[in-house]
């Protein structure tokens, strides 16, 4: 941002006055040209990779058929799970949450292999505390019940509350943790 002259007030050749600097917002620089509508710059094609022109095809041809290569090989999206995954994430939190609690108290761990472990869950939770998702609220109410081993009854009028910040954070919870295959 370019302040104004401090010393004339005109509108001259010179260079701006630097300010104080300040941190920028996340995302908020883009490079010169890149704008919200600008796409991306592309790398040159390369010659002979199974792409013909359509001159050199003929009009009503089909493209060429490309041979399945290292690139499109299929690639994991994360470690490889063992174990079976959670029915859903109210399941996955209140185990997460007693495994930690365990943990804390000095008590071994159980030999029965799990789908994850409860660092991952947590992480999934830093993420969307970070993208403002869920808030501390939520994360007090996933540790309140969780170690009380079941979810707040939304017919109980003392947690009726509690069920509504739950249900909103498990909702909330329930992609990031579908989309690393840790719940079904």
């Amino acid at each position: 941002m370019i302040q104004t002259e401090r010393l004339t007030g005109t509108a001259t050749n010179r260079q701006p006055v630097p300010g104080p600097s300040l941190p920028r917002p996340v995302g908020a620089f883009r490079p010169p040209g890149r704008g919200p509508g600008k796409a991306e710059p592309r790398a040159p094609a390369v010659r002979g990779a199974g792409t013909k022109s359509v001159a050199a095809r003929g009009a009503g041809a089909q493209p060429a058929a490309r041979t399945a290569g290292p690139q499109t090989a299929a690639r994991s999206s994360g470690p490889q799970r063992r174990g079976r995954p959670f029915r859903d994430a109210e399941a996955c939190i209140i185990w997460m949450v007693q495994t930690l609690v365990a943990k804390a108290q000095g008590k071994p761990r159980k030999a029965t292999p799990t789908i994850c472990e409860p660092d991952e869950v947590v992480k999934c939770l830093d993420t969307l505390y970070r993208r403002r998702r869920i808030d501390l609220h939520h994360v007090r109410i996933l540790r309140i019940w969780g170690n009380r081993g079941r979810a707040p009854d939304p017919t109980h009028p003392l947690e009726k509350a509690d069920s509504r910040i739950w249900r909103e954070a498990l909702d909330r919870l329930d992609w990031p943790l579908r989309s690393l295959g840790i719940i079904s």
